[in-house]
């Protein structure tokens, strides 16, 4: 069953640090989930300019990252849900921009990992692969996508060429 909840994003959660670290164990072995995205943003620094970049998927109009959650009780006693995207080393496309990229689920993959039967490490990271570059579109876009207060479609229209 899916539920909807509210929740915040925390930190993105390295790949390498949920393989190493005990404490993530618990999260990625039972507490998986899906953050849906239409696309996302990164930004190439090139010396001290950062130019932002549009990323999304060519085929889908909709996708999710795959990502682990925690429920913690604040000092009332109330839960407090939130949840982190798992992050990889880049495919050949987001190496041109970024040094990390989120790890996009293929759709095929969005029941195995939030099937809290399956707890088997090894079974869990064989479904941690990179998507294909070729599968993906980047486009340059303004930095009006810098401040929040810019929430609109136009930040997402191409710049440049």
């Amino acid at each position: 069953m899916v539920e909807k909840v509210s929740t915040h994003i925390l930190n993105n959660a390295r790949l390498e640090t949920i393989k190493e670290k005990p404490t993530y164990h618990k999260n990625i072995q039972h507490m998986r989930c899906l953050i849906p995205a239409s696309g996302f943003y990164e930004w190439k620094t090139e010396g001290k300019m950062k130019t932002p970049y549009y990323t999304a998927l060519k085929e889908w109009k909709l996708f999710a990252f795959a990502g682990i959650y925690s429920i913690v009780k604040d000092s009332k006693g109330k839960d407090l849900k939130s949840c982190s995207i798992i992050t990889m080393p880049p495919n050949s496309l987001m190496a041109k921009i970024h040094e990390r990229m989120p790890m996009i689920l293929p759709k095929g993959l969005y029941d195995e990992w939030i099937d809290p039967k399956i707890t088997d490490m090894n079974t869990i990271l064989g479904m941690i692969n990179p998507i294909e570059s070729k599968e993906m579109r980047d486009i340059q876009v303004s930095t009006m996508v810098n401040a929040i207060r810019n929430n609109s479609e136009k930040n997402i229209e191409p710049i440049g060429d």
